[in-house]
């Protein structure tokens, strides 16, 4: 990947993986597990209205005792979606994410229609190909107090 194009979002992102508002916890682990993904797009009436992720699962239906049979995807998906648009450069992806302390953000057109998800893991991977200055990409990683 030589072209300025490598930096963006467009050409990292991954498809995005679907999944009904009424879904249970269970379907949606099911879902995570069978397309080894760590999130899902929840929607209602073909729109995507809230993202659910591993970390979701954990602190939201686990440690709170929840049960994933009865509990729905609605009921613990973050909303409203945060998103980047698919012809952002990788570096504002990612310091959103910091900023707002995601790891994931659906990417939209330019019509506003998610086309996929860039990940913290696919930047990381993106970083040796990316055309950015050593001072802008340690200022970026030095704002992630995420983990």
């Amino acid at each position: 990947m030589e072209s300025e194009d490598t930096n963006l979002v467009r050409n990292w992102m991954r498809s995005k993986t679907i999944i009904s508002s009424e879904a249970s916890i269970v379907e949606v682990a099911e879902v995570m597990t069978s397309k080894d993904v760590g999130s899902v797009l929840v929607t209602a009436q073909g729109k995507e209205i809230g993202i659910l992720t591993e970390r979701d699962l954990t602190r939201k239906v686990v440690a709170k005792g929840l049960d994933p049979k009865s509990t729905t995807a609605k009921e613990v998906m973050s909303s409203p979606l945060l998103t980047v648009p698919q012809d952002s450069p990788l570096w504002e992806a990612a310091e959103m994410m910091s900023k707002k302390r995601v790891r994931r953000l659906p990417v939209v057109d330019d019509r506003g229609e998610v086309v996929g998800i860039i990940s913290t893991r696919i930047i990381s991977y993106a970083m040796p190909f990316m055309k950015i200055s050593k001072s802008n990409m340690l200022q970026l990683l030095r704002t992630d107090k995420d983990e």
